[in-house]
């Protein structure tokens, strides 16, 4: 039902497929004779990957059925041939391509474990936040049910991936409570405390995107901490028995008698980490809180009201409107940390009440994505603006959106930048809010949201103040 969602298809359907895959009824061993073919009756009742690509074939039959079938049978035959010809292939083709697939990724990641021993672990410690950052961990759950359902069979040795992820998170989680030790700013300090708990407890995305990457320094702490922890985790052979926490509260999951020295190795990343983050940090105190210069335009953009900030601004300021007409509010209150920690850049958020986007600003358009979700420009006064329509609305490949634009080309504020179908997204299931980011907020004194709640597009929305 998850990857049903994920790719835009009918979730119940994609529970039938799910179960269709795991029914007692199959019969390994047993064959059917389909189309003259011997096929297998194969259970995938220990298997992820193929049944994420069955469901990724039924999402893709799905919309294609949807679009070509007349509204008056839509409703019946959709479902059913989509059903029914995902069942065929998956049993025919999918199944027993995905699930090789599945085992050969398996077993190389195996081979490399009990080749390289503790150093592979150590390495595989060092690079796991990086990779984080790339959302390639997300395929990472598959894999680990095989080495766990290996481990139950008595043919395997344990799922050694959730331990690593384990001893980053703890190892971010530390290096973000270092931060909060040594800054002085009231904001980072309620931010690293909360995002700190947050990753000890197995979501690093707000202290990563909050705190570490926006730093540096701490992020490459806690890599050296988790690195030395998970190589020490490898060396004592500890493994996990089911998925669970990856964090302090890991120990859950954790085979009984590798508790110990698993306890051990949470405390390795977590002394290594927070030291190495405190000891830098005390000696380069500038990298941790903002110069006083950025301190004191802060402030003096948090005392100024609303209608004062555009009314006062110089020549060298600019000013970005807004793309879309809705409900504006603070970047923080979006559902996404990527967004609402900052780490991309200062901004707002608009409640889109409108279908049409149009530019902000004068300016060039950078980046015109495939799937129409979102649209990077660079203003004449050199603002790099970045408009977001939803969250996770990639995942939609481009329905539900039009573009008018391309890359390269140079637009007026105003201009039609395409269109977004509001409630076909929200029937989606996704979060149409609108992001607009100042991507190189850091070239300027101060970027801040113009108080404004009801807004048209083309109303003032953000404020940027140039450094002197």
């Amino acid at each position: 039902m998850s990857a049903a969602k994920r790719f835009g298809a009918n979730q119940f359907l994609g529970a039938a497929i799910g179960m269709i895959m795991t029914t007692p009824g199959l019969l390994p061993g047993h064959h059917w004779v389909l189309f003259g073919l011997k096929v297998s009756q194969n259970n995938y009742y220990y298997q992820v990957i193929p049944v994420l690509a069955a469901v990724w074939i039924l999402s893709v039959l799905e919309k294609w059925f949807h679009k070509r079938l007349p509204a008056a049978v839509d409703f019946t035959f959709t479902p059913l041939l989509s059903v029914i010809i995902t069942g065929f292939l998956t049993f025919i083709v999918v199944g027993p391509v995905m699930r090789e697939v599945s085992d050969l990724i398996t077993n190389v990641i195996v081979w490399l474990y009990n080749t390289t021993g503790f150093i592979g672990m150590g390495i595989f410690g060092a690079v796991y936040s990086p990779i984080v950052l790339t959302g390639l961990h997300q395929s990472f759950p598959a894999i680990e049910t095989q080495l766990i359902s290996a481990f139950r069979n008595g043919t395997g040795f344990g799922d050694f991936i959730f331990v690593v992820a384990s001893m980053a998170n703890v190892a971010q989680g530390a290096a973000t409570f270092a931060v909060w030790t040594l800054t002085k700013d009231k904001k980072m300090k309620g931010l690293s405390s909360s995002a700190g708990v947050s990753a000890l407890l197995g979501i690093t995305e707000p202290a990563l995107f909050g705190v570490n990457l926006k730093l540096k320094f701490p992020f490459f702490c806690a890599l050296a901490g988790s690195c030395v922890a998970a190589a020490f985790a490898g060396l004592t052979r500890v493994i996990a028995v089911s998925l669970g926490s990856a964090g302090f509260l890991g120990f859950l999951s954790i085979n009984a008698k590798s508790i110990p020295m698993y306890v051990v190795a949470e405390l390795i990343s977590f002394v290594v980490a927070f030291a190495l983050t405190y000891m830098y940090g005390k000696r380069h105190s500038e990298l941790v809180d903002p110069q006083p210069v950025m301190a004191a335009a802060d402030q003096v953009a948090q005392d100024t009201a609303a209608a004062q900030v555009v009314a006062d601004m110089a020549l060298n300021d600019e000013v970005v409107t807004a793309p879309v007409a809705g409900q504006a509010e603070s970047l923080t209150a979006v559902n996404d940390p990527v967004f609402s920690t900052k780490a991309m850049g200062n901004g707002a958020a608009i409640i889109p009440s409108s279908n049409q986007i149009v530019a902000p600003v004068d300016g060039e358009i950078t980046v015109a994505y495939e799937t129409k979700h979102a649209y990077g420009l660079k203003s004449d006064d050199g603002a790099e603006v970045l408009i977001h329509i939803g969250i996770d609305t990639v995942n939609l490949k481009g329905d539900h959106f039009t573009s008018a634009v391309q890359q390269g080309q140079h637009v007026k504020q105003g201009d039609v930048l395409g269109t977004a179908d509001i409630d076909a997204i929200k029937q989606a299931g996704y979060d149409p809010t609108v992001m607009v980011v100042i991507t190189n907020t850091n070239n300027y004194a101060n970027v801040e949201r113009i108080d404004a709640t009801a807004v048209q597009a083309g109303d003032n929305l953000i404020a940027l103040t140039k450094r002197n």
